[in-house]
This record gives C-alpha cells, structure tokens and sequence, in this order.
C-alpha cells in the first residue's frame, strides 16, 4: 500500500488528515480521555484499505487469544 491512509474525522480539527503507510503512532494520556476509541478507528483505517493490524499492548494477555484463535491470530 502505498497511498495514505484517510483519517479526517478521527483527529481533532486542524490536526493530521492522512498519515503516509507504515506509520508507528503512542497514543498517550490521562485516563478516561477515549485513548482506546481513537487508537481502533486509526486501526480501522487501515483495515478499511485491506491493510494488515499489528496491535501492541502491555495489558492484555495473547495466550487466551491464541487458542481460541489459533493460527488466525497469527495472520495465518
């Protein structure tokens, strides 16, 4: 993929509208500000394009999502 990915709407007005392929991006802040609602709709506009996700997260265990998923979860 190699043409940017549209993310108007998901930023606050006058910020970033399209952000080129392969960018890496920290969502940081105060607790209950909707970090987590933000970081799936800029996911989902990859996904939208039939982009491959790669989540990063130091809460959630994968072993469960493993097994129930199996090789799917790997991209498989």
């Amino acid at each position: 993929m190699s043409t940017p990915y549209n993310i108007t709407g998901i930023l606050p007005d006058e910020t970033l509208g399209e952000l080129p392929p392969g960018t890496s991006g920290l969502i940081s802040g105060p607790a209950m500000i909707g970090k987590r609602e933000m970081a799936i709709q800029l996911l989902a506009a990859g996904h939208e394009e039939d982009d491959g996700i790669l989540r990063v997260t130091t809460n959630v265990n994968i072993l469960p999502a493993l097994k129930r998923e199996g090789s799917r979860a790997l991209g498989y």
